[in-house]
Formats: structure tokens, sequence, C-alpha cells
């Protein structure tokens, strides 16, 4: 695999890759023994291909080189590679944002009403974006009345009414939540699939728990009425940027989350 720099800036060096050429290493298969290896294993059972098994999307993946420290605390170290994947699959969305929500409902006691639920989200999103550049379900929070709403996360549970953009996949999401009798208040039936949650994104999710699940409704409206939600258009997209920097992400931060939106855009261009 040969990459080629798209960009540079003090934080990553931008690449893309030349995927068609394999990158095959041998894969054997019995199991891995701590002792002495047996003569009998001598042979490759068959060859694995990394970039076939690492790279789900070539055209919306890119990679990047870390200079530097400042993402440390994330566990990402100077000199790391790092192999991004700018494409979740509409399905792939989906099932990231129910068991983020069945997550938030869970560790709310099993039940919560739309609101709370939607700007815990908000908040941890906010911390998320601050520390590690990116959003837990990558939602598009429209500035609404009483603050910031998830898009797709009100749709889901919207369905459960019969109403918005998944009405007609009512069923494929009553398993996982239940409404109470207001029809604004939402109870958890399963537990949420943990692999689809970083240890980093439930961290910023207990976090906002913890600092918002005990405000009440006008409170917490008040506290999302920041200014990522008062510099967006009534009824209209928040930037991502104007809710990272009401997080507290620095400068630094900024540019990297500019650069990979930029990057990820100029992949399907």
């Amino acid at each position: 695999m040969r990459l080629s720099q798209i960009h540079s800036d003090p934080l990553l060096d931008f690449y893309t890759a030349d995927l068609p050429t394999s990158l095959e290493l041998p894969l054997f298969a019995a199991g891995v023994s701590a002792g002495f290896p047996s003569p009998a294993e001598d042979y490759v059972e068959i060859a694995l291909d990394l970039n076939r098994e690492l790279v789900k999307h070539p055209a919306a993946t890119f990679y990047a080189r870390v200079k530097g420290s400042s993402m440390i605390e994330a566990g990402i170290e100077d000199g790391d590679l790092l192999v991004i994947d700018t494409m979740n699959s509409p399905s792939e969305k989906i099932a990231i944002t129910v068991n983020t929500l069945l997550y938030i409902i869970q560790k709310s006691g099993g039940v919560c009403d739309f609101h709370k639920v939607f700007k815990i989200l908000y908040f941890a999103d906010q911390k998320h974006l601050s520390r590690y550049g990116s959003a837990i379900t990558d939602d598009t929070y429209i500035a609404m009345a009483n603050g910031p709403v998830p898009s797709m996360a009100y749709d889901i549970l919207k369905s459960l009414r019969g109403e918005g953009l998944f009405s007609s996949q009512k069923d494929q999401f009553t398993p996982y939540f239940e409404l109470q009798i207001n029809k604004h208040t939402v109870k958890a039936k399963k537990s949420p699939d943990l692999d689809y949650l970083s240890e980093s994104e439930m961290r910023c999710i207990d976090e906002s728990i913890e600092e918002n699940y005990h405000l009440k409704f006008s409170d917490l409206t008040e506290k999302s009425h920041d200014t990522a939600w008062q510099k967006a258009v009534f009824n209209s997209e928040i930037d991502l940027l104007d809710v990272a920097t009401c997080g507290g992400a620095g400068n630094d931060m900024i540019e990297y989350i500019k650069e990979c939106r930029e990057n990820r855009l100029a992949v399907f261009e």
C-alpha cells in the first residue's frame, strides 16, 4: 500500500492510499501457543489481506500521521498512523444512535423524557468534540425552541408515535423502546450493545448525565440556549464547530475538526 500526501497541518499529515495493491500476511488456522511451537504448524492456512479487512469504504477512507502530543489523552501519540473512515452506512448510523439512546436511558433509570435524553446527548457531544474531535453519533443538531435536538435520534423516537421520517419503520424500533403514557417519555426495553460505543464516548455521556439529569426542564432548556444554538437559524442545523467551541475546544482542536471535515469533503469531490 502506497500513501500519497494530500495535506499537512501542525497536528496531522493527511494521506490517501493506493488500495488496489494487496497487503497479505500469513494466517494460521491453529491457535497461538505460548509454549514451544509445533513443527506441524509450519504452514499457512490462508493469506490475510489487511487492506480488505481494515478498509471497509476505500473511497471514504484516508490516513493521518500524528504530529505532537495534543491528542495523547485519547491514546493517540506522536507518530501514530490513523486510519480514518469517514462513512457509516445508514444502517450503521441508526444502530449507533439506537444504542446511544439506550445507554442514556438505561443510565437515567430506564425511563427518561425526550427533552432530557436529547440535552444529555448534546452536552456529551460538546465534551467529546472538544476532547477528541468527533461527535458520538454524528447526528445533525437542529436549533429548536427548547434547545438543540439531534435529528435522527428524534426521528427514531417519533417513529414510536407513527410520526417522522421513520414512521413506516416503527417495528424496527419497538423491540428497543416503549413509549409511556404521555408519549414524550420513553422506556428502554433492552440493554445497549456497548460495541457501538467507545470508552471515551461512554465517559462523556456519564459526565453529562451526572451534570444534567437532575436539572428541571426550564433550566436544561436555558442551559442549552448557548452560543452555538444562538448562532444558528431557528429550525436549522447547528454548526458542530460552534458546538465544539461551547464545549471548550481550543484553537488546535477546532483546526483539527475543520481539517477532518474538509478532507472528508475532498474525498468525494
